[in-house]
């Protein structure tokens, strides 16, 4: 429903290089509110961590996010994808 916020959250592993990067972000039907990384609780290089995303619905419709995990000095396709479809009402 247009206001609710959606919460997103996926496994990264940065010290390794590897990011999530938003290729399409759901405007206008929703609103990127912020984004961060969570790093784990146990200290440790290479851990991986979590990396969240909030959207603000903002418009009724069926709006898409579609992100990419890779290097950003590989070219080419990520080494995997996620993507979603949002219906806000």
């Amino acid at each position: 429903m247009v206001g609710e916020v959606l919460e997103l959250e996926l496994a990264e592993n940065p010290t390794a290089g590897f990011r999530w990067r938003l290729r399409a972000d759901a405007a206008p039907g929703c609103v990127l509110n912020g984004d961060g990384f969570q790093a784990p609780a146990a200290q440790g290089a290479g851990r991986p961590g979590s990396h969240w995303w909030k959207f603000k619905a903002a418009e009724p419709g069926a709006w898409h996010i579609q992100l990419e995990y890779g290097r950003s000095w590989v070219s080419g396709p990520g080494a995997r994808s996620f993507s979603l479809t949002v219906h806000v009402r």
